[in-house]
């Protein structure tokens, strides 16, 4: 049997639209393909996830308890996050049963990648197990690849995720100039967004990214409210799926900042609501747009902000995906 493992990640992450996208796709995918679903606590919509620690590990030991009592010979299992705890105890009944079992997971990020979230010093030793373990591992961009230990690359096969969106809204005014849609923490380098902000007062800024959570660190804290007391600036958080769009679809320009970022599906998802790119030439960003839209510093940024929004390139190429070739090329593959 297939197996795909429904995940249960931070709030203000893409991995909402990720996972549509994957159960979208598994019509698509030519073999059967089976969930395994993740605990929704009663009367709980977000996916808090990592952000509720002890809710993560209640699931994490069901859904691993599950698989273990389920898997057979010629099983497959595909994992969407990386982030994997109890994979040892799969790996543990694979080994000693003798079972011809293939274990995949798509990388989002890790301690080892630079500026990710998953900073805590205990990490390392448990993502190298799970390097070990996993059969295959599927990077959105070349540049997630080569950040993942030497060892282990010839595991990784690259296929960007693509956009998942049923609709774009039509005809909506533009209200703001920038939309900033990342969450707010120093992956994202919000610092320099603040710093570009700053140095175009009259440019009407959005903010779309999930805010402050109890994790935040307290520099960041003084940073967002120094921003939420910025005249030019609107924070619309915690936006369902159709007001988002809407937001998105109602601004000129997607500003990225960030440090750390592996396929921009915050970035991708504006572009197709219509908004320009001007992001940052670092992380994934130059394998999929011109230099054009990339800026190496935030005076340059700040230039080519105004530049864009006096006169509006043309659009950049769309970077095309597919999450079925991912599901086919791990499922259905010999």
């Amino acid at each position: 049997m297939n197996y795909l493992v429904q995940p249960l990640l931070y709030a203000g992450s893409s991995f909402q639209d990720i996972w549509a996208a994957l159960v979208d796709a598994v019509g698509s995918a030519r073999v059967p393909i089976e969930i395994v679903p993740a605990i929704r606590p009663e009367a709980r919509d977000l996916w808090s996830g990592l952000d509720e620690p002890r809710e993560f590990a209640r699931q994490q030991a069901v859904q691993t308890a599950f698989l273990a009592e389920r898997i057979r010979g010629g099983d497959r299992v595909l994992f969407p996050d990386f982030f994997a705890p109890g994979l040892d105890l799969l790996q543990y009944v694979r080994e000693r049963e003798g079972l011809d079992v293939r274990l995949g997971a798509l990388f989002h990020g890790a301690s080892f990648v630079p500026g990710d979230l998953y900073h805590w010093s205990w990490l390392g030793a448990f993502e190298e197990g799970w390097l070990r373990v996993f059969d295959q591992i599927y990077c959105s961009s070349e540049w997630m690849a080569q950040t993942i230990p030497a060892p282990h690359r010839g595991k990784v096969v690259v296929l960007p995720w693509g956009v998942h969106l049923p609709h774009v809204p039509r005809d909506v005014e533009r209200a703001y100039d920038v939309v900033f849609p990342h969450r707010w923490s120093a992956d994202k380098g919000v610092a320099e967004f603040v710093e570009i902000a700053g140095a175009l007062p009259s440019v009407r800024f959005v903010v779309t990214g999930f805010g402050v959570s109890h994790e935040t660190p307290p520099e960041l804290r003084r940073l967002y409210q120094q921003a939420r007391s910025t005249p030019n600036l609107t924070f619309r958080e915690r936006e369902d799926e159709e007001a988002h769009l809407r937001t998105l679809s109602s601004s000129r320009v997607v500003l990225s900042t960030a440090v750390q970022e592996g396929f921009g599906y915050a970035v991708m998802k504006a572009i197709r609501c219509g908004c320009i790119p001007l992001l940052p030439n670092r992380c994934c960003y130059p394998e999929f747009f011109p230099r054009p839209y990339l800026f190496d510093s935030v005076p340059e940024a700040a230039q080519m902000l105004a530049s864009f929004l006096a006169t509006p390139p043309p659009p950049p190429p769309r970077t095309e995906g597919d999450f079925a070739a991912i599901l086919t090329s791990f499922f259905a593959a010999d």
